[in-house]
């Protein structure tokens, strides 16, 4: 089997002497998620219900050296990533979200697919930081052995407190041009990111590009700086050539 840095083609972060992808493909889309709108059940319908529809999108990115997942702990999604290392032979690097469901068994179905990097997802993080942080302190110390972090949905209020943590070495963030997701609001969410930066932490933007809302090119050049990476959500050939072809330019 190929490994990992022999096949990814984008540049890497050194988080604590591992190496993390810049760019990941997200998966949102393959879950219908909500902020698709009108497109959510369309996406809902094509690929969670058909998880080989995902493995295709997933084995296409592989092809073009993009062969790292940010991957919601959703049985259609684990599926289709294991049937896409077997497609293509290659170690693919899973950044696991968990959380939705009960999370100490996500955190071991993450770890059974050898994830290298688990985080807590938004709704479990922002719920469990603001009424119990010694909670998900415990959590974030039984995956200590990857690299740790946390997603959150309010980054605004959430992303400052979190980057206190020792356990939290990144976090996935809403992050794009036009602060579509990043609540409280846009000025919030920036400022807390580069106080997070400053003090070691690395941010991932999710919803880079506003469900859709933003040419990968304006999303990415505004990003560059701003962020260490990226995970996005791509549904199509078309859309991954594209993306993937802009996001080298940025975060190569």
């Amino acid at each position: 089997m190929k490994e990992f840095g022999d096949v990814y083609t984008f540049g890497t972060l050194d988080i604590d002497g591992k190496k993390f992808p810049k760019v990941l493909l997200g998966t949102s889309p393959f879950l219908g998620a909500g902020q698709f709108g009108a497109k959510s059940y369309v996406y809902y319908r094509q690929f969670y219900e058909n998880p080989k529809n995902i493995t295709k999108i997933v084995v296409e990115c592989v092809k073009l050296g993009c062969n790292a997942v940010q991957a919601i702990c959703f049985p259609p999604v684990v599926i289709a990533i294991q049937d896409a290392v077997k497609a293509t032979d290659t170690e693919i690097f899973i950044m696991g979200s968990t959380g939705l469901g009960a999370i100490s068994n996500e955190i071991e179905q993450m770890k059974q697919l050898k994830a290298q990097s688990i985080v807590t997802h938004g709704s479990y993080t922002d719920r469990t930081l603001n009424r119990d942080p010694e909670k998900l302190r415990q959590t974030l110390q039984a995956i200590k052995d990857e690299i740790a972090g946390i997603a959150s949905h309010t980054p605004g209020t959430i992303v400052e407190k979190a980057a206190l943590m020792e356990e939290v070495k990144l976090m996935l963030v809403p992050f794009n041009k036009i602060g579509l997701f990043m609540d409280p609001s846009f000025e919030l969410t920036v400022q807390a990111a580069e106080s997070a930066r400053r003090v070691g932490k690395k941010i991932i933007a999710m919803k880079s590009l506003a469900a859709g809302k933003l040419e990968p090119a304006v999303a990415f050049q505004f990003l560059q700086d701003r962020v260490d990476g990226v995970a996005v959500g791509l549904t199509s050939m078309e859309e991954i050539k594209e993306t993937l072809k802009v996001a080298r330019s940025y975060f190569g």
